[in-house]
């Protein structure tokens, strides 16, 4: 049968929502069934990728206690490496659609700090990735609960869709839950008696595993356990409206929706997938076990052979009984030949030594673990032998651009995150929500939300950045006079940049180097008609002044608006 016969004759049970509760039950069940091979699949190969995180080789073989045992985990250093790299820069939000410029800069605002104070998503996304690079898949799973709250789930606990592709043609996802039944007796109180016959009333804290299962394209939930449906409902996260007229207005209320259509609650992170199933097809670390088992072998074999662990005994009964060359052997861990009746007067010990070409091997392994993950010694902070500055550029900037594919994914994901969070509350937020980075607060209702807008994440505003580079060119911009002081101790990573250009400009100042008048211009008026135009003239000199000149023009721009407000608020007094 052809793969194109075997699509076409392919059935599965209807998923309908609206079915009687044994029919819906018993398609879930199949559906179930049918993901249940690819989920063990790649369930092994996480398991297996996780050992390997963890402990640098899955090989349980004892080994003697006087061979080496040396484990070189190439493997947790780089995956522990890219994932504070592709974390560590806020990916930066952006609104589309047509809005008032003031309420597009608070809602930027307000995801900023969604994603720095309010939820940490930081730690939650270098968690995400780290499933991702290990399990295959990165999952979060959003929802409210007085607010929002982002969870990461352990793809272990998921299951998919064996036929999708990505989250648009994916007809279900479930999720497998655990808590104990007096917890499901007050969330499921229509079962707590059925419950309750099958465990016992008095079995409360003991814990019980069911699934939360969602179907027709996150369209619906239900709660299954075992044989059991538990609850169904649509999806709770998008407001339906209502056909119902306002008793005041005699409007009917139009839904509360950033979502055309309702929406899975699960986010998935994927990086190297090639458009078959919704799993990725390979890891980094997939790519670097054979390497690394080779590291782990070649270490070992090295120190042996220092040791002079790796030698062979051989040995006849003229020399020395069997059983006494055994425990020489047993001492000292190396290989005994054993010669019965043969010529060999004398114990004699035949051992290698170690070659450079053992050293050349294991370190050309340990390059292409480095090639492959794109980690090497510059980019941990770490410098080699026979480096030159240059060299040392270009091979950060190699692995900078190697990081680039898992950042373009973390950027999508960071996108279906923001437009979730609005979503959430505009339909979940009832009253005036407060974001606060203490320095500055953000106050937006779910009323000021448009339908129509759309959050996107500024493209390469989440890739790492080469900090030496970096500050080594602001050094250069401003020596020309084309980096203003904030922005030039920011770059550098230096704190509290408005009070450092403060103290530069007074100190400037008191040098002779700027005109004082020009900076005193600058502060708020006082009153009298003298001293009105004392400070007109201040403000003209000001922006007339070399130093305006040879300001760039979006510094500028920000004087000549400072230097608006304060003539007119001198002409209003």
């Amino acid at each position: 049968m052809s793969e194109l016969d075997e699509v076409i004759q392919a059935e599965r049970d209807f998923l309908e929502y609206k079915a009687n509760d044994d029919d819906l039950l018993s398609a879930i069940n199949a559906a179930i069934k049918e993901s249940v091979p690819m989920k063990e699949l790649v369930d092994k190969i996480g398991k297996r990728n996780e050992t390997y995180w963890q402990r640098g080789t899955d090989l349980e073989e004892e080994k003697h206690p006087n061979k080496a045992q040396i484990i070189d985990n190439r493997i947790f250093m780089s995956v522990e490496t890219i994932i504070p790299m592709v974390a560590a820069r806020t990916p930066e939000p952006e609104i589309a659609g047509e809005l008032e410029n003031t309420l597009r800069e608070n809602l930027i605002k307000m995801l900023t700090i969604f994603y720095e104070v309010k939820s940490k998503v930081k730690q939650k996304l270098q968690n995400i990735v780290r499933h991702a690079m290990i399990y295959r898949i990165g999952v979060w799973k959003y929802r409210w609960d007085e607010g929002f709250v982002l969870e990461t789930v352990k793809p272990k606990k998921m299951g998919f869709d064996p036929r999708a592709t990505e989250t648009k043609n994916c007809e279900f996802m479930y999720e497998e839950l655990e808590d104990n039944l007096e917890n499901l007796w007050a969330k499921f109180p229509k079962k707590a008696k059925e419950l309750k016959d099958m465990y016992g009333a008095d079995k409360g804290k003991k814990k019980i595993k069911y699934v939360e299962f969602w179907g027709g394209n996150g369209e619906w939930v239900v709660w299954k356990l075992g044989h059991i449906l538990l609850d169904k409902k649509k999806n709770p996260n998008f407001d339906y409206g209502s056909a119902t007229p306002d008793e005041f207005t005699g409007e009917t209320p139009q839904s509360k929706n950033i979502f055309k259509k309702p929406q899975f609650p699960y986010l998935l992170l994927r990086i190297f997938n090639l458009g078959d199933q919704i799993y990725d097809d390979t890891t980094l670390i997939e790519q670097a076990i054979p390497l690394q088992d080779g590291i782990n072998k070649r270490k070992c074999q090295i120190s042996d052979l220092i040791e002079e662990n790796k030698k062979v005994i051989v040995v006849s009964s003229n020399a020395m009984s069997k059983e006494e060359a055994q425990k020489l052997v047993n001492k000292y861990g190396m290989i005994l030949i054993w010669l019965d009746r043969g010529n060999i007067q004398d114990v004699q010990v035949i051992g290698g030594q170690v070659d450079m070409a053992m050293y050349q091997d294991m370190a050309h392994s340990i390059a292409e673990v480095d090639n492959i993950m794109g980690t090497h010694s510059t980019t941990r902070g770490e410098r080699g032998e026979n480096e030159t500055l240059g060299g040392r550029k270009l091979l950060t900037a190699s692995d900078y651009g190697r990081t680039e594919t898992i950042v373009e994914n973390v950027e999508q994901l960071m996108e279906d995150l923001y437009n979730a969070y609005l979503h959430m509350i505009k339909v979940y937020g009832l009253e005036d929500v407060s974001f606060s980075n203490g320095t500055e607060t953000v106050k937006i209702t779910p009323e000021d939300i448009p339908n129509n807008i759309m959050v996107m994440v500024k493209k390469g505003s989440s890739l790492p950045v080469d900090k030496a580079s970096r500050a080594d060119m602001t050094m250069k911009l401003a020596q020309f006079g084309m980096v203003d002081p904030p922005t030039m101790f920011e770059e550098l990573g230096f704190g509290k940049e408005d009070e450092r250009t403060k103290r530069l400009y007074q100190w400037l100042a008191m040098t002779g180097k700027i005109n004082p008048q020009a900076v005193a211009g600058m502060n708020e008026p006082q009153g009298g008609e003298q001293q009105k135009a004392q400070q007109l003239q201040q403000v003209q000199q000001a922006v007339s002044s070399p130093e305006f000149q040879q300001m760039p023009p979006e510094k500028q721009k920000e004087v000549v608006g400072r230097a608006k407000e304060v003539v007119q608020k001198i002409k209003q007094q």
